[in-house]
């Protein structure tokens, strides 16, 4: 009986080991979503080898557009463009909270290098 027993045991395990063999091929078989855009001036591509979802694609432009919204200094209608081009008069300014996160983490860095 106890033969009978470890023979069934062995048998599963190495239908697991098949099942998860031949998944995980599958897996590193598929092609990744790609897609590419022009930002920051120069061209970006995002690879997603894990998932097939669209939308996290989509979702990972709308950031990066966002980003670029804020923080390009050659775009004229972004936030940064326009803090740089002000006039030499202006001493004040009003930052979006992206923005004031950024000098701050910028200035965390420069403390520690």
């Amino acid at each position: 009986m106890k033969k009978k027993s470890l023979a069934a045991l062995c048998l599963i395990a190495v239908l697991l080991l098949g099942i998860l063999w031949r998944l995980q091929a599958e897996r590193t078989n598929r092609k990744p979503l790609e897609r590419s855009g022009f930002l920051f001036d120069t061209v970006i591509a995002v690879s997603l080898y894990d998932k097939q979802d669209e939308t996290v694609l989509d979702e990972a432009f709308q950031l990066l557009e966002h980003y670029e919204e804020v923080f390009s200094p050659t775009k004229t209608d972004s936030e940064l463009y326009r803090m740089n081009h002000r006039g030499s008069g202006v001493t004040t300014w009003k930052a979006s909270p992206a923005m004031l996160d950024m000098v701050k983490l910028g200035l965390r860095y420069s403390e520690l290098s």
